[in-house]
């Protein structure tokens, strides 16, 4: 009889994101772009992903407690369609963002990589009203605002 609200969350991006290459990564990139630090990608830039900018996951999670309680079960929490972006895509957006070019090493694909993977967010929409509102143009600029003021936060001996 529990009411609970499980959230499958994808591509969460944001400040204080201190992101690594399988979690975060947009978060990881802008920190190795702002600091010049390489950036590894796996098989081409042309994988698919859906940007899930972090105050739009919060917002899922208070949605669902003030208007979807009585629709308890899973639900896809990501960026969807209106949020989608390849690699190649963020890593030019940070490079106009930032002003810097980037060192990017290519290295062979991972067994289990995904190219394509964008959620499919229409279960949250319609139980509750949730879409991600911030698109990943507006949220890469706070990002990279946020990383530009706390570089001493990656500076590694």
């Amino acid at each position: 009889g529990c009411k609970v609200f499980v959230a499958r969350l994808t591509g969460i991006y944001g400040e204080r994101a201190c992101g690594g290459e399988d979690h975060s990564w947009l978060s990881n990139f802008t920190i190795r772009t702002v600091n010049n630090i390489p950036i590894n990608i796996y098989g081409t830039d042309h994988q698919i992903r859906d940007m899930l900018y972090v105050k739009d996951a919060a917002q899922s999670f208070l949605d669902w407690f003030e208007k979807g309680q009585s629709n308890p079960g899973t639900y896809n929490i990501g960026g969807g369609v209106p949020c989608i972006l390849s690699l190649r895509q963020a890593l030019l957006m940070l490079t106009d963002l930032t002003g810097q070019n980037q060192n990017i090493n290519f290295l062979p694909s991972r067994k289990g990589d995904l190219w394509y993977f964008v959620s499919d967010t229409t279960k949250a929409f319609k139980d509750f009203g949730w879409f991600p509102t911030i698109l990943p143009g507006e949220g890469l600029v706070k990002l990279v605002e946020w990383v530009k003021s706390n570089k001493e936060l990656f500076i590694v001996d």
